[in-house]
This record gives structure tokens, C-alpha cells and sequence, in this order.
């Protein structure tokens, strides 16, 4: 099974490839029809998410001072990014890196404000340029070409104001790219096309680009603003070694091997898969050797299958880059000693893990990350696919050449010293997540597809080389199916690794209307889709067993694009059906599997009716692995990306970097060795606890505004409030002006602002013995001007009765009275005060009162142990600041069992003396609840219970009707409604020293900041939280499950797209994380989220992170009633169900009343793998303790389920492998009793089970 390296087939079908994605809408214009089908880029910018004001420092970005987000004038959504030259010796330039790729299409919106100034778009391979294209300083679209001057790529002019699709089809491999550009400013469905593509060359030689970058020209000023950036892979499978197709004899030069000596063959025989393998002899004297060169890529999956005839022989396994030279990168192997080994830079390292001679493994390499950093995991399984060995994230050797962390060239060697044999077979290398990009132009035409690039397919399965049939007009072959009998069926299809999540894009044509071709998905032999043009002439698909036939009419000898997303974790697929206009023709979602039993899919194929007659053509075949976020290996990818996995770990929190970007990245390593077991997770997440324990004031040596150096993370920037004191002639301060965050002295005016963008001047006034007074905020577009002012406060023109600006609030610094600020001779800005914010300083902490919170509660982490021993430090730190904010604790006078924090009177934030809105009063109730599990603190949990029931008690219930069924959901805002931020304030009450009175801020929460307000609830609900002085918990299962609702049923709109709040208005920019903990409460949490992760690429933006851990922690689970399973008590004793009153549970009750009781659950295992063991316990004060065994074998270690009052918990058990499918016994046996508990009774809610 060979396949034509796409390096040599790419560039052929490069144009054709992306007329056809123009066509359908994958690219310029139509982003909005890509989406519902999942967007194919692996990069792509916005900038809505993006803060206003300098790029530098966002989301990888950087920029000269005049790279800005800004408002207004963009394409679309909100933001673009502005590049304003002012300087004509210097130049303003944006850049960031993007995914490695050899080949694909970038594109990009662009508009100029000018027409005599050159204006770049780069693209860069490291610091070189491989091609730079964009607006030039003769009116007219320039490339730069190879002797470095710039040339026209179109006739036409570009016209000011105008916005331009630009889009770059590369192919860096081969050194070839086109440039094609489109006018937006018409019918965005009907563009002007501008420039007629042509084969460039690039400026290097280069073959891959990893950065971009904007820029101006240095002897020249203007403006330019960029907007949607998005990059496209071209990239698939790039090795498939099953040597079916070579030629028993010496591998040399056959599939572009190349072999030292005759020591290497390919056999006929059996091997891993098919009838012939691939064999190497080592001897005594030599090294032997077989390489490939493939198509370079920067992230890829490779495995291959070898099996060893002895083990006293070492085999090698290399990966090369090719610098000029061959360098390692990845060495893998068969030890000498009988054990498996690997290479973690120089360090060579013996796993330790034997392999059996004669045994088949399937060696497997992950490779992700950036250049001169790149990182490799690997993993050795056996024929049955149980896991035999997985290494921890390792880094690749040589990664100090820039260019040595890529894949060129793969190679089996065996050293000098004895004679050896090892077999391999099924070689496979792949860019991840691409399965296959299958146009058919590197096959033979006119012959069967049948042993073409890994295709079977009967005799009248053929390639032809008819263009009128082809669907890409820069292609000119197609796979044809003719069936000329009514008595056999005609068929073609190709296997791939198998996937879980699946986008399957194709384009097809039938010759009539009046016959049948089947079009299938499948897990081997195991039917899971199948889509129909049928003979009544309709669009059809099975759903489940049965066929249905859409309304929708297909014409003969027409070409249809089909996409399918399929989802084998759910058992449903999406289909849908465009014409060559890009217009939808069918869409149906949810389609269920026909065979429910698929848990993956590795196979598609089209198949004739044997009844019927008929020719169709088939073409463009595109597989994309969409359930990356669930995966490990995409996740360590993922991670890599963030400066190395570095993230924000050494920056500061002055503008939210820590709270609002590493908290994340520590909550994801987190998640990962909750779903791993992984102590790798725990090291990395250590590393970037001690550094950001590092970056505290205390450490920094610097202050807030009262001049406090605390152990902890102070803010300013846009979060608190700016000032600028004016002095009078003298020296003395006379008048402070102070920014305005909400609201304005005379009762609020709403207007937010950018603390750096307001600037001051005072002037000589217009009237003798006055002063003018100029505030203005470029970005925010104000500009206003107070003449005649003076400084007596019994003047009519007493500068703080006649300033009521939207941007400043002034104060007298009671200075004579009739002393005037100096005169300025320029404007300055305004300098943000700092103050240690609540919300910030506990949500950093959250993630380390997590780690105490798993490290105490885990008895493998002994004390004096490193990992203990860390958490008895970060423990510390976490109390020390929490302890910071005591003092602005309130009771509710109102309510005993309620209570919140307030910002500090006087503090430099606009709300100074106000209560804390609800998601910063949770984010410190997170990190007290995590505490207060590892080691109990009554204030702790008394403040988080008060915290609690105020945000439930704030909640008000409603109802949404969906598909004809009535749900509950919560609506609430983001400030309690009770208090003074949601209702105002007025002057008289003294509330606000900066905001002297407000009308109070209404807004229903919004999904951002609701992700902290759910994560609270959940940990509420979790730790069973009870009100104060009672015995009911404040959100119980029902509550859970209508946040679950808010989710499903309103959040997450009847299009796919998420809601800009939680009653679901708006459109959001998709903050979708931590809603995935509700995954627990329904399911379709995470389908949808899963959609939504499909639909938009975020491996660019901070979230990404985040979202990957959480895809992998929260994995719906199967979760079995214990009142629903077969139960067996004990001889003598007997077992009851229940129901519990407050919470409306239902459990099942052991009538134990001795040790050695034990009650069984049969429980089935719907397929063979590894599973985490979780048990929902009934607890109270009349039972005893247990052990779990699963199959007679104990399973984690001994719970109590004893409690002074009754309740409900949750126990991790750990993990465990089943090898087969079926039913199991889960015994819980008695083991002892607490010595305050009164009986001996064991009782259950549920066994949660889920797979890894």
C-alpha cells in the first residue's frame, strides 16, 4: 500500500483545490456556510476576542507601539487590527506564529487608507521571508519578488476604504504560490476576482512558514487595518507503508526507499496486516540501514509494527530533520537488553518494559510543539491494542538548529555487532488530524483504483482521466464506479486510522436519476452511516434501520458536495448537501448510528445496487479527524504552544495575565492528571505554581496605592481607576483628576474607559484669572473642552460644578481657593493606581487550593513527600491571601445564612464600597471550598456556604419549551439583585467615595463570567455544601441539572451558536469550558460543546488550553443507578431502595450489621478498556465502612461512609482495565465501622464509570 507523497501531487491540484473551497464557501466570502459544516483551519484570528489597544503581548501576538485592536473599522464582528504609520523613518510591523505547514492557503482581509504607501502581509519561515504580498505605494496589489522589488500582481487599483480578500495558495515544499485577491464591497456572495493566479516563487528556500507578520514601509506613512486571518491545511497522510505493492526482493528503490546493502527485503508472508512485510538482517561488521524521505511536516503521528526474532539485537527507530544534513530528531527501539528504549534529547533511557521475540508491537511517536522546542511522546502496544508502555512528554534531540525539530526523513537501523532479524510492516506517518486529502491525480487513469494509495474496489471501479468529469478544474482525474450488470455490485473504499469524530467531505455525480449508489461509514465490517442517491431521485440516509428519502431532488450528470460529521461517542451524525454555488441543500442533524455497536469508524466506501444500473463519479475526498480536543496527545500539542509551555507563568497580574490566563493553563494540568494519572501533569503544574508564587509583590518588590507589598498579585491597567494631580504655581497639589469606570458624580452615565488613552491639559482660560480644562480619549472618541473655569468654590464656574465629564470626576486638594492649575504645555495621560483585587487574587489561588484539595485527599502522596510537601507551601500561600481580604467581609444584615465581600472604600476602583458582583464573590468561594476539603475550616466554609446561598437565592426560575417539552432553567444577573451594584446608589448614602452615585448595573450575567459562577455551584454541589445551621444543601441535583438546561436549552442556540449571556441573547465569541463540568448533569453538555469546538479552531487563542483539558476531564460518563442494577445481598441479609426527601435521589440500601457483609452489582462493560471507578455514596450516621472489588480483585482503597448528618458523596476509586466487554461483579464488602457510627449499613446511588 503506497501513497504518492502529496508533496508531489500538491501544487497540481493547489489551484483546484481552492477554487473548489471558493466555490462551496470554505474560504472568502462565506465563512458563516464553512462553519456549519466545522471549519477546516487550523489557524484563525479575529481579533473579537482581543483587548483594545497595543497587539503586543496578546494571544501571542507581537507588535511596534502602533499595532492596535480597534473598534469600528473592521470587516466583520467588531475589532481589526490597525497598523497607523506616522513616522517616516521608521515602520510598525504586527507578527505571531502559527502552526508549521509546507503547504495550504492563508487568508486574510485587508483595507488601506491610502494609495502611496507599501503595506505588507507576510509570511515567514523562522525570521526569513518567504512571501510577502499586500498594498503597494503605486495604487496597485504588489508581490515581492526573488530579487527583492516589489512587482504588480493585478492591472487594477485598490481603492481607499475598501476591503480585499486576500488569499495565498503555497506550497513552500516545492517553492511555488499563487496570489488571488477579491474586492468585498459588492454582494459578498458575488465577488469581483482581481488577479489571475500564476505560479510565483518564494524569497527562500524554505520549506515551511510557522510565522506571520504585518508591516509598513519605512520611508513611507499610512494607515491599514487587517482582519480574519486564517490559515488552511493541505496536508494528509504522508507515509503508508504496508508494502503490499512492492515486489518481494531487495526494498531498495522501491516507494522511494533507500537501502544500504541488500540486507533489507520485502517478504512474502504474513505480517502484522496484508501478505508481505518488510524485513532488515543486521551483521557484524556494518550498520543496516532502510530510509525514507517524506513530505515535511512540524506534527505528526507515526507508528509502525515491528516484530523481533531475538532479544539480544538492537533496533533503531529514527526520525530525521534535514538541515542540509541528516539530524535526529526522534530515536526510538528494541534494546540489546531485552527492553524497550528511547532517547529524551542525548540522554539514552531504558524503559525497563521487555519485549517477547517473535511478537508483533506497534511502536507509535506523537511529535507536536514550536521550532526549537519540540517535544515527542511514545508509546509501545501490543497486537491486541492493550497499552504496554507510554512515555512522559520527552524533548526531541538536536533542537538547538532552528530547523531540527521537524520530520523529514524515517529510518529502521540495525548497529554493528551480530547477526539480527526484525520484521516491520505497516509504516504509517500522517500530519495529525488530516486522514486523508484524496483528489486521485497521483493515481494511474484508466486503471481499477484496486491497489491505488491504499483503495480496494471492484474491476468497474476505475480511475479516469476524463476532465469533463472531474469536479476541480485544476485536476483531471476522478474515481468512476460503473455497474453495467443487474446482478453484481460495483464498489470502491479506503480504510484509515480509526477516529471517534469524523468530518467526511466529498463531491459526487450520477449519470441518472433512476438508480441507487450507497455511500458508507464504517468500523470494519460494521455499518455505522449510510447516505443514498436513490432511484426515486431524492437525497437519502438511514437513520438507524430505517431508509429515509429527503424532499430534495438531485439532477442527473450534476455535481453535489456531501459532508458528514460523525460522532461515534454519540452514535448520531450530522449530513448535509451543497450544490457547486455553495448553497445548502439538506442539512439534518442527529442521524442515529445503524449499528449502535460502533464505537469508531475507520472505513468509507460507495457501493452500486446490484439490481441497478448507473455510472457516478466521485472526487475530492476529504477525511479531518474533528475530536482532537479530546485526545492527549492534541492537548501536550496544545501546550507546546503556549511559549513552549511556558504560557504566562513569569508575567505579572498587573493587567489580569495571571488571573485570566495562567489560572487556566494550571487548571488545565489539573484536569489532565485527574484524567491521566499522570504525575507529569503534577511536575508541570508545579512549575508554573512556583513561578507565579515568584511573581507576587512581596517578591517584586513593588506596592499598591497605599504603598502595601503583600504576598500576593496587585492590578491596575484597565481594571482600576487612573488619576492625575495638578499642582498650582507653587507646588501645592490643588485639584485631582480622577478616571471614571461606571458612572459619572451625578448618577452614571454607564461609559466605560481605557485608563491609558485619557489624557489631560490645562490652558490659559478665555477670561482673565481662569483656566480651560481638555479631556479626551482617542480610542474611546471623546474630546471635550471646559473653559472659564476657577478654583472658588462659590463661583458659578467652580471647576467641580462646571465639570460633569463622561471620562474624569475632579476633587479639590483644598488648596487657597483661588489658586489655578499651571498651565501644561502638553497633554499627559493619565497613571493607573494599583490595589490588590479580590477577584483577581482568588481566582490565581483556586488552582492551588485544588492541588491541596487532590494531593491531601489521595493517600499515594504521603506526607514529607514532594508532592506533599508542595502542598503544605502552596496551602500557605493560598491562606495568606485570602486572608488579605478579610476585613471586607459582610454578614447580609438582611439574611444570616447569606453574605459577600465589598471592594474597599477609597480603593482605586470605581465601585469602591460596593458589594463584589456575584462571579468575583465565587471565584474566592472556589478557592475556600477546595480548602476546606482538604482541611476543614469552619470560617471557610461558612463564608462559602454564605457566598452560596446568596447566588441561589438569587436565581430566579424559568422555563423554555424545546421540540414540544417544557425544561426549567435559571435566569440571573451579574450582580445580586438585593444589593447595591444591580439596584444603585444615590449620593446622600455615602456609598462610593469614586462613584458618588450610580443607577446600578442590570445586565443579565453574561456566559464569560458565568463560567465562575457555575464552577462555584458545582463545587457546592460536589462538597455537598449545607445552608448555615441547616441540613440542606444549597444546590442540590435539581439545581444542577437546570444550569445543565441554561446550557442545552438556551445558551447554545437552535443554529449551533452560543449565546452572549445566560438567558440566551446575543452571540458569544464561544467561552464554552467550564460549562463542560454540567457534562455530569446531561450529556448533551458535552455533545454541544464538542460541536462548537468542531465548528471553530482555537489552537490560536489562550482558550484552547482549557478547553482541550476539559474536553478530556469531563467525558460523559455511564453512570448506573444502583436501585436499577442486579443486586445480590449477602447469605442473611437484605438490600432496600429509597428515597431521599430533601434531594429526591433514589439509592439502594445494604441491611448490613456485621464485618464480611458485602452486597454484589452486576454491572455490564460495554467495551473492553480503561475506566475510572467512581461511587456516589449514600453517608450517615448508621454505616459503616467498605471495599470495593471488581472481579475479586480490590479496587482503591477502603470509604467510610459515615456522617453526622445524612447526605451524599462521591468516591474516586481509581482506575482499572478490562480486557473484554460484558458483564462484571462489583462486591462491597464491610470492612470495619467509624467509631461514631451506630450500625453497619452500606448504601449506594449510582457506579459512575468513565473511559480512557
Amino acid at each position: 500500500m503506497t501513497n504518492t507523497p502529496i508533496r508531489t501531487r500538491l501544487m497540481r491540484s493547489t489551484i483546484f483545490v481552492l477554487l473548489v473551497s471558493l466555490s462551496v464557501g470554505l474560504l472568502c466570502p462565506n465563512f458563516a456556510q464553512a462553519l456549519e459544516i466545522k471549519d477546516s483551519a487550523f489557524f484563525k484570528y479575529d481579533l473579537e476576542n482581543t483587548s483594545l489597544g497595543a497587539i503586543q503581548g496578546q494571544d501571542s501576538w507581537s507588535g511596534s507601539a502602533n499595532a492596535k485592536a480597534v473598534n469600528n473599522l473592521k470587516y466583520a464582528g467588531i475589532r481589526a487590527l490597525e497598523l497607523k504609520d506616522t513616522s517616516s523613518s521608521g515602520y510598525e510591523f504586527a507578527s505571531r506564529p502559527v502552526p508549521p505547514s509546507g503547504a495550504g492557503i492563508l487568508e486574510f482581509y485587508a483595507r488601506a487608507s491610502q494609495t502611496n504607501a507599501l503595506v505588507t502581509f507576510n509570511i515567514l519561515s523562522g525570521a526569513n521571508t518567504a512571501i510577502s504580498v499586500g498594498f503597494g505605494s503605486n495604487g496597485k496589489f504588489v508581490r515581492q519578488s526573488s530579487a527583492g522589488t516589489f512587482t504588480d500582481v493585478s492591472a487594477g487599483s485598490y481603492v481607499t476604504g475598501r476591503w480585499y480578500c486576500f488569499t495565498l495558495a503555497y506550497d513552500l515544499v516545492r517553492g511555488k504560490y499563487n496570489v488571488y485577491i477579491y474586492d468585498m464591497t459588492a454582494d459578498k456572495n458575488k465577488l469581483s476576482y482581481l488577479t489571475f493566479p500564476d505560479d510565483y516563487s518564494p524569497l527562500t528556500t524554505d520549506s515551511y512558514m510557522d510565522n506571520i507578520q504585518m508591516k509598513t514601509a519605512s520611508a513611507q506613512t499610512g494607515t491599514v487595518y487587517f482582519d480574519n486571518i486564517a490559515v488552511y491545511p493541505m496536508e494528509s497522510r504522508i507515509a503508508d507503508e504496508g508494502f503490499e505493492g512492492y515486489t518481494a526482493g531487495n526494498l531498495n528503490n522501491q516507494g522511494a526507499w533507500a537501502v544500504s546493502g541488500s540486507a533489507v527485503t520485502v517478504e512474502s508472508g504474513t505480517g502484522i496486516s496484508g501478505a508481505k512485510y518488510a524485513k532488515i538482517s543486521g551483521n557484524v561488521t556494518t550498520d543496516v540501514y532502510a530510509r525514507k524521505k517524506l513530505y515535511r511536516a512540524a506534527n505528526t503521528t507515526s507508528e509502525v509494527w515491528v516484530n523481533a526474532s531475538q532479544s539480544n539485537r538492537q533496533l533503531q527507530i529514527i526520525g530525521y530533520s534535514d538541515i542540509g544534513s541528516l539530524v535526529e530528531s526522534v530515536k526510538i527501539g528494541f534494546g540489546a537488553n531485552g527492553n524497550f528504549f528511547y532517547y529524551e534529547d542525548t540522554l539514552s533511557v531504558d524503559t525497563g518494559i521487555a519485549y517477547s521475540p517473535n511478537t508483533w508491537y506497534r511502536l507509535r511517536v506523537n511529535t507536536y510543539g514550536a521550532k526549537n522546542s519540540r517535544y515527542y511522546v511514545f508509546e509501545v502496544s501490543n497486537a491486541a491494542g492493550a497499552s504496554v508502555f507510554r512515555s512522559p512528554l520527552l524533548a526531541m534531540r538536536n533542537t538547538s538548529s532552528s530547523e531540527s525539530s521537524y520530520l523529514d526523513v524515517i529510518e529502521v537501523r540495525t548497529p554493528a555487532g551480530g547477526s539480527s532479524t526484525f520484521k516491520f510492516d505497516e509504516w504509517n506517518v500522517m500530519a495529525n488530524d488530516i486522514l486523508l486529502n484524496q483528489s486521485f491525480e497521483g493515481m494511474v487513469a484508466g486503471n481499477a483504483v484496486n491497489g491505488q494509495e491504499g483503495w480496494s474496489g471492484t474491476s468497474n471501479s476505475t480511475v479516469t482521466d476524463n476532465t469533463g468529469s472531474v469536479i476541480s478544474s485544476g485536476g483531471n482525474k476522478t474515481l468512476k464506479i460503473e455497474d453495467t450488470s443487474t446482478t453484481l455490485f460495483q464498489s470502491a473504499g479506503i480504510s484509515f486510522p480509526g477516529v471517534t469524530s469524523l468530518l467526511y467531505e466529498f463531491w459526487v455525480k450520477a449519470s441518472s436519476t433512476t438508480n441507487i449508489l450507497y455511500m458508507d461509514v464504517k468500523q470494519g465490517s460494521t455499518q455505522a452511516v449510510r447516505l443514498g442517491l436513490a432511484s426515486n431521485g431524492k437525497f437519502g440516509y438511514y437513520d438507524g434501520s430505517q431508509y429515509i428519502s429527503t424532499p430534495t431532488d438531485y439532477s442527473a450528470n450534476t455535481w453535489y458536495k456531501i459532508a458528514i460529521t460523525v460522532d461515534a461517542t454519540d452514535k448520531t451524525y450530522d449530513y448535509y448537501v451543497y450544490d457547486r454555488a455553495g448553497t445548502q441543500l439538506v442539512k439534518v442533524n442527529d442521524i442515529d448510528f445503524i449499528d449502535a455497536s460502533t464505537s469508531s469508524v475507520n472505513y468509507i466506501g460507495f457501493a452500486t445496487n446490484s439490481t441497478k444500473l448507473g455510472t457516478y463519479y466521485v472526487d475530492d475526498i476529504r477525511l479531518k479527524n474533528t475530536g482532537s480536543f479530546q485526545n492527549r496527545s492534541t492537548f501536550d500539542y496544545i501546550d507546546q504552544l503556549g511559549t513552549n509551555g511556558d504560557w504566562f507563568k513569569n508575567s505579572n497580574d498587573e493587567s489580569g495575565t495571571l488571573a485570566w490566563g495562567e489560572t487556566s493553563v494550571m487548571m488545565a494540568y489539573l484536569d489532565m492528571y485527574e484524567t491521566t494519572w499522570d504525575t507529569a501533569y503534577l511536575d508541570q503544574f508545579i512549575s508554573h505554581a512556583d513561578a507565579v508564587l515568584n511573581q507576587r509583590d512581596s517578591v517584586r518588590g513593588v506596592t499598591d496605592y497605599k504603598g502595601d507589598s503583600l504576598a500576593a498579585w496587585r492590578s491596575g491597567s484597565r481594571y482600576t481607576l487612573a488619576e492625575k494631580l495638578l499642582q498650582d504655581a507653587g507646588g501645592s497639589p490643588v485639584l485631582r483628576v480622577k478616571s471614571v469606570r461606571n458612572g459619572d458624580s451625578t448618577g452614571g452615565t454607564g461609559t466605560a474607559n481605557d485608563n491609558n488613552s485619557i489624557h489631560v491639559q490645562v490652558t490659559q482660560g478665555t477670561n482673565p484669572g481662569s483656566f480651560k480644562l481638555n479631556v479626551f480619549s482617542q480610542t474611546l472618541g471623546v474630546d471635550t473642552t471646559y473653559d472659564n473655569l476657577n478654583m472658588d468654590n462659590a463661583s458659578p464656574d467652580y471647576a467641580l460644578t462646571r465639570v460633569k465629564d463622561r471620562l474624569v470626576v475632579l476633587e479639590d486638594m483644598g488648596g487657597s481657593g483661588t489658586n489655578n492649575p499651571v498651565i501644561m504645555s502638553q497633554a499627559e495621560p493619565l497613571e493607573s493606581k494599583y490595589m490588590y483585587l479580590l477577584v483577581d487574587n482568588a481566582y490565581v489561588t483556586v488552582p492551588y487550593a485544588r492541588y491541596v484539595d487532590l494531593v491531601y485527599n489521595d493517600s499515594s502522596f504521603p506526607i514529607g513527600g514532594t508532592y506533599r510537601s508542595k502542598a503544605d507551601t502552596y496551602k500557605t500561600a493560598v491562606k495568606t491571601v485570602l486572608s488579605y481580604f478579610d476585613s471586607y467581609w459582610t454578614d447580609n444584615p438582611a439574611d444570616n445564612t447569606e453574605g459577600y465581600f465589598t471592594f474597599a472604600y477609597g480603593s482605586p476602583i470605581w465601585a469602591d464600597g460596593v458589594d463584589e458582583p456575584l462571579n468575583r464573590l465565587a471565584a474566592i468561594g472556589m478557592a475556600y471550598l477546595y480548602i476546606n476539603h482538604a482541611e476543614a475550616d469552619a470560617v471557610y466554609e461558612a463564608r462559602a456556604s454564605k457566598m452560596a446561598n446568596l447566588f441561589k437565592q438569587d436565581l430566579e426560575l424559568r422555563t423554555v419549551t424545546v421540540n414540544g417539552a417544557t425544561y426549567d432553567y435559571y435566569f440571573w444577573t451579574y450582580w445580586d439583585q438585593d444589593l447595591y451594584g444591580y439596584k444603585g446608589w444615590t449620593t446622600s448614602a455615602g456609598i462610593s467615595s469614586n462613584t458618588k452615585s450610580f443607577g446600578g448595573y442590570k445586565a443579565t450575567e453574561d456566559v464569560s463570567h458565568a463560567l465562575l459562577d457555575i464552577y462555584f455551584a458545582y463545587l457546592a454541589y460536589k462538597h455537598q455544601l449545607k445552608v448555615v445551621n441547616t441540613t440542606t444543601p444549597v444546590f442540590n441535583l435539581t439545581d444542577m441539572q437546570r444550569f445543565a438546561n441554561n446550557y442545552t436549552k438556551k445558551i447554545i442556540q437552535s443554529d449551533g451558536r452560543m449565546s452572549s449571556d445566560v438567558a440566551g441573547n446575543g452571540i458569544s465569541a464561544n467561552y464554552v469550558a467550564e460549562w463542560l463540568l454540567l457534562t455530569e448533569f446531561d450529556p448533551e453538555v458535552y455533545n454541544k460543546t464538542k460541536d462548537l469546538v468542531d465548528q471553530k479552531d482555537y489552537l490560536g487563542t489562550t482558550r484552547a488550553i482549557g478547553m482541550s483539558a476539559l474536553m478530556n476531564w469531563a467525558k460523559p460518563a455511564l453512570i448506573l443507578q444502583a436501585e436499577s442494577l442486579p443486586v445480590t445481598p449477602s447469605a442473611g441479609r437484605t438490600q432496600t431502595n429509597y428515597t431521599d426527601t430533601p434531594t429526591g435521589k433514589i439509592f439502594n440500601n445494604l441491611n448490613s450489621t456485621a464485618i464480611n457483609d458485602y452486597v454484589e452489582y452486576t454491572v455490564n462493560i460495554p467495551a473492553p478498556g480503561t475506566y475510572s471507578i467512581y461511587i456516589g455514596n449514600r453517608t450517615a450516621s448508621n454505616k459503616g465502612i467498605y471495599q470495593l472489588a471488581i472481579a475479586g480483585t480490590n479496587q482503591g482503597t477502603p470509604v467510610d461512609e459515615y456522617s453526622s448528618t445524612t447526605g451524599f458523596t462521591e468516591a474516586n476509586l481509581g482506575h482499572t482495565t478490562f480486557s473484554t466487554s460484558g458483564n462484571k461483579t462489583f462486591r462491597f464488602t464491610v470492612t470495619d465501622q467509624n467509631t461514631s457510627s451506630s450500625g453497619y449499613q452500606l448504601a449506594y446511588d449510582y457506579i459512575k464509570l468513565v473511559k480512557h
